[in-house]
């Protein structure tokens, strides 16, 4: 019995894309091209899926059908629990139903995938805006500001320089 059988039998559900990659890069490593192929294009098949429902969700987003786009995103979520984006599209929907608390949480979430993302960093700068907690928004500005990954990244440099500009914040270099 194949390892992803195995695993579909013992847990019930579809085996994550990343680890179906993974096996096909193990069986690619011990010559067994039998399996292989068939790892890669259930892996293929899964991403094509994953961004088939990512795009309606965004499309359900934007026609403001927003309990079938909570419904997607989370769905998403269940099989890839690393997907930031729809992490932020929740936490931007809940922010924006005044629900403050629990936007700052999904932001919180995002983080905890992706330490270093100005997205996540820039919507805990707007709930600060919100609250106006003009110190703590600073602080995360300055985070934005400072992260190496956006350091040389000319549209969040000119996203920055925007806003410095339009709320008058000062930065000490």
């Amino acid at each position: 019995m194949t390892t992803s059988k195995l695993i579909r039998q013992f847990h019930g559900k579809n085996i994550p894309m990343e680890m179906l990659n993974n096996m096909d890069s193990l069986y690619y490593r011990l010559n067994n091209y039998e399996e292989n192929p068939h790892q890669v294009e259930l892996a293929y098949a899964n991403s094509i899926l994953i961004t088939i429902r990512y795009n309606l969700a965004r499309v359900c987003e934007a026609s403001f059908e927003f309990n079938k786009t909570e419904t997607l995103y989370k769905e998403i979520l269940r099989e890839h629990s690393k997907y930031v984006d729809c992490v932020l599209h929740l936490g931007s929907m809940v922010h924006d139903r005044g629900q403050i608390y629990s936007a700052s949480h999904w932001f919180k979430d995002a983080l905890e995938i992706n330490y270093n993302s100005p997205n996540a960093w820039t919507m805990i700068e707007n709930i600060h805006t919100t609250k106006q907690e003009w110190r703590p928004r600073q602080k995360k500005f300055e985070k934005i500001l400072y992260n190496r990954q956006t350091t040389n990244d000319s549209l969040c440099f000119n996203f920055i320089r925007k806003y410095m500009i339009t709320n008058f914040i000062y930065v000490d270099m």
